[in-house]
């Protein structure tokens, strides 16, 4: 594993954050991931990447999600103006210093909680998400609300109260 996976597992741990970490060693897989329709809630991009840059490689994330935290780890302080055009969070230069690492990811990790992007729920013991501004109204039937986005129907368990009240925690209103 690399050292940024080792920090943010370290972190993680330490802040009883869940987490699930990708690894991208290009650009292009990493925005063809995106375009196919896998969620991210953090992005740690370089500037320097295979096949795409890590700038390309965020305005091509950019067309599909808006809402992803992108956070830039790079030598190269020069391009700083130009992450700002990709709505980049935070901008981290190399070498890493740790306490400032760990407070960028708490403060992603803050402002996730805190204006969440994406319900996250569970369908045959299966965590899945799917953005907030997608889905278009929650319909129950039985034991199974169906969330209804404009590409289609998700399943998951759960009474429309339960579901309610939890989105109005956050601010969430349909």
């Amino acid at each position: 594993t690399g050292k940024m996976e080792k920090l943010i597992q370290k972190i993680a741990k330490q802040n009883f954050v869940d987490t699930d970490i990708t690894v991208f060693w290009s650009g292009k897989s990493l925005a063809d991931t995106v375009t196919k329709g896998e969620c991210f809630d953090i992005i740690y991009l370089d500037i320097e990447m295979a096949i795409k840059d890590g700038v390309d490689t965020a305005k091509a994330i950019r067309r599909i999600d808006a809402n992803v935290l992108i956070i830039y780890v790079t030598n190269h302080e020069s391009f700083a103006k130009k992450v700002f055009e990709v709505s980049a969070f935070r901008f981290i230069t190399k070498p890493i210093d740790y306490e400032i690492f760990r407070k960028y990811f708490m403060d992603a990790k803050r402002k996730i909680m805190h204006y969440p992007e994406y319900f996250q729920y569970q369908y045959n013991k299966i965590s899945y998400r799917v953005p907030i501004n997608k889905i278009l109204y929650f319909q129950s039937d039985k034991r199974v609300t169906y969330i209804v986005t404009d590409t289609g129907n998700e399943k998951c368990y759960g009474k429309l109260n339960e579901i309610e009240k939890r989105l109005v925690e956050y601010g969430v209103y349909f």
